[in-house]
């Protein structure tokens, strides 16, 4: 029996970047209910991948990673999470 301590998402989620809009770090949260092979990609409005955030494997639970933007212009973005055969993905604004 799984300890009711450790609490396992049901579903893949894919939050809203805090904060949005960006200056220069922001954190990005994911949930996922089973170990998988995790990508999670940052993608400027032109479709060219500019950021590599997780490429492993991990296991289910919440999860939390940061981009520092400080290196990119102004403009919206958008950053993929693919997970379990699943592809989510959200928008944000890095302003200067």
């Amino acid at each position: 029996m799984p300890d009711p301590s450790i609490h396992v998402p049901m579903h893949f989620e894919l939050a809203q970047n805090y904060p949005n809009p960006v200056e220069n770090e922001t954190t990005i949260s994911y949930a996922l209910p089973t170990q998988c092979d995790v990508d999670l990609m940052i993608y400027d409005l032109l479709g060219h991948r500019i950021a590599t955030l997780v490429d492993e494997t991990q296991s289910p639970g919440r999860k939390t990673t940061t981009w520092d933007s400080a290196e990119y212009p102004s403009g919206v973005y958008v950053y993929k999470l693919s997970a379990g055969g699943k592809v989510f993905a959200k928008r944000m604004t890095v302003v200067r």
